[in-house]
């Protein structure tokens, strides 16, 4: 790159697959996984799918970290190497400690401080790919530094991001739910349905019965109110679902409504051990007025 150019970075819990990534020039900082064998960076060392293993075969003890503040630092100045600017855009604030971390990082970068620009998402999962993807779309057509970050900030308020978990306990483990829902949960074989507002997530709906049943209600109430969905991406972010319901899923939904783009991936290694085994999410941005 040359040093007039911007750089677009994110965090692993933003679940962009690395062939996203590379294709649209984003660099990931990664998150870890915490188990009682060790801690382990995110996609390096760990995937969603050995944290699904992890699960069925009856771990309890999992737990995730941001990147230090110094290893931020050290990120960014990588970057400020080479480039004239740096967005960095970090998972929520209200799930997250990666956007304080990457703020104190900027402290110790002194004057090249002011070359950089930490966003929050107010989002998280593939609801904060869909802004780095426009930043970087942005950036590849020429506009500026804070043009973007603008845009980005007016951008994640029309996020739509939500999920649908087989099995709220380690939502509950991670400080996602409370205590009094995950046991009423439990008891009646409810679905938990996880919505972010406000740059927070919020229990907004329960499934009941089977999964598989469930998943296929949850798209239809999810995808309701077609006349105002932005069609031109739709994310389709799952941990541990069959390539059969995934298939199913992408059914249901074209049966609704057309998206020019859908984009199936799986969640990273740190929201898979956040919304345990048997989750997935419809993640998209509503109409811009």
């Amino acid at each position: 790159m040359s040093k007039n150019s911007i750089d677009i970075t994110t965090d692993s819990a933003c679940d962009l697959t690395q062939q996203i990534a590379e294709e649209n020039d984003i660099d990931i900082i990664r998150f870890y996984v915490i188990t009682e064998s060790g801690s382990f960076r995110d996609f390096d060392e760990i995937t969603s799918q050995n944290v699904v293993e992890y699960y069925e075969n009856g771990g309890e003890i999992l737990m995730t970290d941001e990147p230090s503040v110094e290893e931020y630092a050290e990120f960014f100045r990588k970057h400020l190497s080479h480039c004239s600017e740096l967005i960095h855009i970090a998972v929520s604030s209200g799930v997250s400690e990666s956007y304080d971390r990457a703020m104190m990082a900027l402290g110790q970068l002194g004057e090249d401080s002011k070359r950089v620009h930490v966003v929050d998402s107010h989002s998280l999962s593939t609801g904060t790919a869909l802004l780095v993807l426009k930043a970087a779309e942005m950036r590849n057509g020429g506009s500026e530094a804070k043009t973007i970050v603008l845009a980005i900030e007016s951008m994640r308020e029309k996020l739509n991001v939500s999920f649908i978990s087989r099995n709220p306990a380690q939502m509950y483990r991670n400080g996602l739910m409370g205590r009094t829902a995950e046991r009423f949960c439990d008891l009646l074989h409810l679905h938990p349905v996880f919505s972010v507002r406000h740059g927070k997530v919020v229990v907004s709906g329960v499934g009941f019965g089977n999964m598989e049943k469930c998943a296929v209600r949850y798209i239809r109430h999810g995808l309701k109110h077609t006349s105002d969905i932005d069609t031109s991406l739709l994310f389709i972010t799952h941990a541990g679902f069959s390539v059969g319901l995934i298939n199913e899923v992408r059914a249901e939904i074209d049966s609704i409504v057309k998206f020019d783009e859908v984009s199936v991936t799986d969640a990273s290694a740190t929201i898979a051990a956040n919304c345990g085994s048997q989750t997935i999410g419809l993640l998209y941005l509503r109409k811009l007025s």
